[in-house]
């Protein structure tokens, strides 16, 4: 009876382990391509890192680690840097698919 516990538990880790690894994958993903709209709306208006700093009060070296993936941004920095360049944040939460109940 304890050897079944153990694998279960040992299964239940491992099962802990790969959700974990598919979160963290999503994550870095949803963050990439948030990146990547921030930096070619900036880009197409002309706008600097500069001008961020100035109209958000967040400092420039941290609008620097921000577009190049080095920080990981709150919601509210989100928001302040979207604002700058004329952008909402709109987050829309969707069931996954494949999901199971």
């Amino acid at each position: 009876m304890a050897k079944n516990t153990a694998n279960e538990t040992e299964k239940s880790r491992e099962i802990r382990n790969t959700n974990k690894k598919q979160v963290e994958s999503v994550q870095l993903e949803t963050r990439k391509q948030l990146i990547e709209q921030l930096i070619s709306y900036r880009k197409a208006k002309k706008i600097t890192q500069a001008d961020i700093s100035d109209n958000t009060g967040i400092q420039r070296p941290n609008i620097s680690r921000l577009e190049s993936g080095k920080y990981n941004p709150t919601l509210d920095m989100i928001v302040r840097v979207a604002d700058s360049i004329g952008l909402e944040v709109e987050i829309t939460l969707k069931e996954k698919k494949n999901q199971l109940k």
